[in-house]
């Protein structure tokens, strides 16, 4: 049985950049959740923080989140960490508990 793939990231936006994040993330998120094999997306924010995000996911199947980022809409966001806008630390795991 294939297990899902978890992805989750932990987002900072420079300051001055926050709102350009957002902005992608309003359109992403709910193109990414009516997607084939998408089982959670969210956006997170950190309470102390406004410019602290965590994104969470949960695809069906590795298959299922390469889709995902060849979309337009997540080519924005990685146009956007490659300016150094934001910078982003991800990880991608299974659940094993």
């Amino acid at each position: 049985m294939q297990q899902d793939i978890h992805a989750t990231a932990h987002i900072r936006t420079r300051p001055g950049h926050r709102d350009a994040f957002l902005q992608i993330m309003k359109t992403l998120i709910p193109l990414g959740r009516a997607m084939e094999g998408n089982r959670n997306y969210a956006l997170l924010q950190d309470l102390g923080d406004p410019n602290s995000f965590v994104v969470t996911a949960q695809w069906a199947s590795a298959a299922d989140i390469h889709n995902h980022e060849k979309t337009p809409a997540f080519a924005g966001l990685v146009r956007l960490f490659s300016s150094g806008a934001c910078k982003v630390h991800p990880l991608r795991t299974k659940k094993i508990l």
